[in-house]
């Protein structure tokens, strides 16, 4: 990447008050016409019984950034802006922007700072708008799903469950708490459609409409629980919205179509054979009726630059086209070179996710008949979305696991060697046993005993698959019995029995438990992929330990690599910007001078754009897949007896 230039919202913008980028406050619902913030919220911050607590980010600090970054490039790297032949976002998936409809009106000068003129013009009727952190949606969730039909009904029509994160339930609680606020809002959208609106902003003097809202991403649109994954704004979520908008007591009321009128179209509109969604609602319009159709190039590109920025920064090229954004997570989909049906990654983070790229309406674990023991079945709900750039031939999935650098810095801290991966690669190195300790033995001439040991621990209640928290480290020795004769080499398996063992009195040894930690939880990560993987790619800081990938590449049976970047010093680091990368290289895709190329060229992806990336791979230990394979059959049945 010839150049790469960040900007710290806390440091470099102190006076939006932000920690992390977000603010954390109550909001007062003793209004009805618009929400009145707290000052940053602490845990014992005073507030009344009234209010509600939410997480945020001011609109104009984006805009601030956004602003900042460019007249920076303009200085320091003038040619790169003078060479730029497209645009294009990477926003925190479910976060909103609140347009007012001063908006339309807006008068722009080239010669004075934009966040100075927005924030003058009060373009934003919302100065906070809420974000993927924001869980205060609870009862609107409830509400929006049973109208629905249910969480089953609701992924046959939206694709995905609806989260307290999610847009739409956020929307919906912010009408219900200010019923008159819809009488200001020009529009709302997504942080990734909120940037390439800014772009095409125009000057007063240029005669031109001040402001082209950029249409939400169908990839994006997937994290909004307002959009199905065929495209069509979903008739029966905007009807529950303006019925919970209606419940409050004041005589302010909302139809689906003004609902829907606040939304800008959205840029997808996913082949219709495949979608089961109803596409029929008496006084409004689908996304198929709208002019805004399609996942095509005049829809994802806006033209170029608006005026403003042609003439507040010359060094910009004047031709640059502006590309709609789309969310981080497909964003980063993108950066890492997930573009063909079999490609998988893992990011190895605060929360691990799995990433995996499948064709589009595949089986997925919350439909597996499989799950189903006893009466009980296993959930887990992948997040589902298009694929930023193919979205008619393929879908992507993410699977979220909440025990993971938790689970792993306990193995760090039973070993007792810091908190370095180093360390771990060294201890667990001179180890020559079997994954999970495992054994098969004849008991006689006609039985077959398997053993293994599985490490349980979850800190925190697990999302995938849907677990209660059990904080206390466990070991279980699970064993079954299968039988065999001449006439049936091998009957099926027995059901897996087990037995809870005591570390010391077995005499796990520190390294064995570390060990048995993290092979345990990745067999977790190999239950949620039931389908065929061709790719594998390991990303994030637990990518620096050798031993957690090699232990990735034989369960998955698949070679892993690891992608890498090169500091100024020459020191390797863990590829941290897949979401930046993808959204340059999606810019590049669909801008017009590239266009022709990129389509019959091969499918991009982060080592093949020059971005000073280096890549390692690791082969699997083919002979112990099998182990991890067996090992997660009875990390289910356990999972599913607890």
């Amino acid at each position: 990447m010839p150049v790469q230039s960040s900007l710290h919202y806390d440091t470099d913008l102190p006076h939006y008050g932000t920690h992390s980028g977000y603010k954390r406050s109550y909001w007062s619902t003793s209004a009805t016409t618009s929400p009145s913030p707290s000052t940053q919220a602490g845990e014992h911050s005073q507030h009344d019984e009234n209010s509600s607590l939410v997480y945020t980010t001011p609109s104009l600090m984006l805009v601030e950034a956004l602003e900042k970054l460019l007249l920076r490039c303009a200085v320091e790297a003038p040619h790169l802006l003078q060479s730029a032949i497209a645009i294009s976002f990477s926003g925190q998936q479910h976060g909103s922007v609140w347009w007012s409809r001063s908006v339309h009106s807006l008068a722009l000068t080239p010669s004075h700072s934009l966040v100075e003129q927005l924030r003058d013009q009060q373009v934003f009727v919302l100065e906070c708008g809420p974000i993927w952190m924001d869980a205060s949606t609870s009862q609107e969730v409830a509400t929006l799903t049973d109208a629905l039909g249910g969480v089953s009904q609701t992924c046959q029509k939206l694709g995905n469950p609806i989260f307290e994160r999610f847009t739409a339930p956020q929307i919906a609680k912010i009408l219900r708490m200010y019923p008159r606020l819809s009488e200001k809002i020009g529009a709302i959208s997504l942080i990734s459609s909120a940037l390439p609106t800014i772009m095409k902003l125009n000057t007063a003097a240029s005669r031109l409409s001040p402001i082209r809202f950029a249409p939400i991403d169908a990839a994006d649109g997937a994290g909004t629980s307002l959009v199905s994954l065929c495209g069509h704004w979903n008739q029966e979520m905007l009807t529950a919205i303006a019925s919970i908008a209606a419940s409050n007591e004041s005589t302010h009321t909302h139809s689906p179509t003004q609902i829907q009128e606040m939304l800008p179209s959205s840029s997808c509109n996913r082949d219709t054979a495949q979608c089961n969604c109803t596409t029929e609602s008496k006084g409004s319009h689908t996304l198929a009726e709208t002019s805004d159709v399609a996942w095509s190039h005049d829809q994802v590109s806006l033209g170029v630059i608006g005026t403003f920025w042609r003439d507040r920064i010359p060094a910009l090229n004047p031709n640059c086209e502006v590309i709609c954004g789309t969310g981080d997570n497909p964003a980063a989909l993108i950066g890492l070179g997930l573009n063909e049906q079999g490609h998988v990654a893992i990011s190895l983070g605060t929360s691990d996710t799995l990433y995996s790229v499948v064709p589009p309406n595949s089986v997925s674990r919350q439909a597996d008949p499989a799950n189903a023991t006893a009466g009980r079945r296993l959930t887990a709900y992948p997040f589902r979305l298009p694929h930023p750039l193919r979205p008619n031939l393929l879908e992507m999935r993410m699977f979220v696991y909440r025990n993971a650098s938790c689970v792993r810095d306990l193995a760090l801290t039973i070993l007792g060697r810091g908190t370095t991966w180093s360390g771990l690669d060294d201890a667990l190195a001179t180890s020559c046993s079997l994954p999970f300790l495992y054994s098969c033995q004849d008991a006689s001439p006609t039985t077959r005993v398997e053993k293994l040991v599985l490490a349980i621990v979850r800190p925190f209640p697990e999302i995938t698959p849907h677990l209660p928290a059990s904080p206390s480290l466990r070991f279980y020795l699970a064993s079954r019995t299968s039988t065999q004769s001449q006439s049936q080499p091998v009957s099926a398996p027995e059901s897996w029995s087990f037995l809870r063992l005591d570390s010391e009195t077995h005499n796990l040894s520190s390294e064995q438990q570390a060990r048995l930690l993290l092979e345990t939880q990745i067999a977790g990560l190999l239950w949620s992929l039931n389908q065929t993987a061709s790719r594998l790619i390991i990303t994030g800081g637990g990518s620096k330990s050798t031993f957690l990938v090699k232990s990735l590449s034989t369960a998955f049976g698949l070679s892993a690599t690891i992608l890498e970047t090169v500091d100024h010093l020459g020191k390797r680091q863990p590829f941290s910007n897949a979401a930046a990368y993808g959204a340059a290289i999606r810019a590049r895709y669909y801008a017009s001078e590239a266009l022709k190329e990129a389509r019959h060229a091969s499918m991009p992806s982060a080592s093949s754009h020059h971005l000073n990336v280096v890549t390692t791979t690791f082969s699997p230990v083919v002979e112990h897949t099998e182990i991890f394979h067996v090992a997660k059959s009875a990390l289910e049945q356990f999972w599913l007896s607890e």
